[in-house]
């Protein structure tokens, strides 16, 4: 005769109640962590969305690259200074793929006209909102209006 009890309890049976709230409640947070950066890092609250600037320049780098894909440009402002400029592009290379760019797109030393939303502390940064080659042809970052939810240009006011 064995001196082993053998209960018709299931293992989730015989967990007490404060073990289950445990492994709820860590559950709860380890889904929450995970959503909390991303909700974070895709906010485009560095910019003012509600208005468009136009700067000419010439490209001098294409960073292809995630999450965002950058574009570098040396722009002359009205005394014939150049300013750096740095112009982050809202998707990286996978949707900027689906909206038929690849990293040959621009070149150091393409002239451009670059529209986008200004950072709004004021520096020489704005999110893309399209970029015009020196062929006219106009590139759109986004691609498709599915993905462009939230966008305002429509509404924006336009500056130069």
């Amino acid at each position: 005769m064995s001196n082993y009890v053998i209960s018709d309890a299931t293992f989730d049976e015989r967990l007490t109640w404060r073990t289950k709230l445990l492994r709820f409640l860590t559950l709860v947070v380890f889904l929450h962590l995970d959503l909390v950066p991303a909700n974070a890092h895709h906010g485009a609250s560095m910019f003012d969305m509600k208005q468009l600037i136009t700067v000419k320049g010439t490209v001098t780098s294409f960073e292809w690259a995630n999450p965002h894909a950058m574009i570098y440009a040396d722009v002359k402002d009205d005394k014939g200074s150049v300013q750096k400029w740095s112009i982050e592009i809202r998707g990286g290379p996978n949707a900027l793929t689906r909206a038929g760019w690849n990293k040959d797109t621009l070149k150091p030393g393409d002239q451009v006209t670059l529209v986008g939303h200004p950072a709004k502390n004021g520096t020489n940064s704005m999110r893309l909102a399209k970029v015009v080659l020196a062929s006219g042809q106009e590139l759109d970052p986004d691609p498709h209006p599915f993905f462009s939810n939230g966008r305002v240009e429509d509404d924006c006011v336009r500056a130069s």
